[in-house]
């Protein structure tokens, strides 16, 4: 669920959209899922594995978003947006 809540998350930045993401990341941790990224991550290593996804195209980060409910679409992310979201989802202290 982790990726999904971040997928989320992502979709409001790029869309400047609001998909009610904390009610979904609450739902989805009261069911017992894991929604925040482990501060044991190194995010240097996550944004090298997710360069290596199947949507990726030249080394750059290519994800599945909502541009609004019931209509999905892949997209290119800047780096940038990545390592910010990435951080903000970081549990607790970030280590890496």
């Amino acid at each position: 669920m982790i990726g999904m809540v971040f997928s989320l998350r992502v979709s409001e930045e790029m869309f400047n959209i609001d998909l009610d993401v904390d009610k979904y990341e609450k739902w989805f941790s009261d069911l017992g899922y894991k929604t925040k990224i482990p501060a044991s991550c190194n995010i240097n290593n996550l944004l090298m594995l997710m360069k290596k996804d199947k949507k990726a195209e030249s080394q750059s980060v290519r994800m599945v978003l909502l541009s609004k409910i019931e209509e999905a679409t892949v997209k290119e992310i800047p780096p940038t947006l990545i390592e910010k979201l990435l951080v903000e989802r970081m549990e607790g202290d970030l280590i890496g």
